[in-house]
């Protein structure tokens, strides 16, 4: 069992579009947290721990959605995101939003 997914609970998130919201995604920002209810089990959610760079879930393959935690290299959530939008080509936008400062001691 991946390190990240030990003791989560998921945690209310705050819906205010525009406010602390980014596109840009931090230095420390290297996995994201899997919400989804397992196919197998809808009364458990998978929080499996993914890389950053996959867009589907490596334990259930599921695409990320909002309210997905923004995991850092240590396993702890620094974030969650808060929408997505779609444009005409088909290409998708994620907005994050950061609730804890990035490290200043960072590479």
């Amino acid at each position: 069992m991946p390190f990240w997914s030990l003791g989560r609970r998921r945690r209310n998130r705050r819906r205010d579009r525009g406010r602390d919201e980014t596109t840009h995604i931090r230095r420390d920002h290297t996995h994201w947290a899997c919400i989804r209810e397992l196919p197998n089990d809808p009364d458990t959610t998978c929080l499996a721990g993914t890389a950053l760079a996959y867009r589907n879930c490596n334990a259930c393959g599921r695409r990320r959605k909002v309210g997905t935690e923004a995991i850092n290299i240590d396993g702890d959530t620094i974030g969650y995101l808060s929408r997505i939008s779609r444009r005409r080509n088909g290409d998708e936008i994620e907005y994050w939003v950061y609730n804890v400062a990035m490290p200043t001691d960072l590479p």
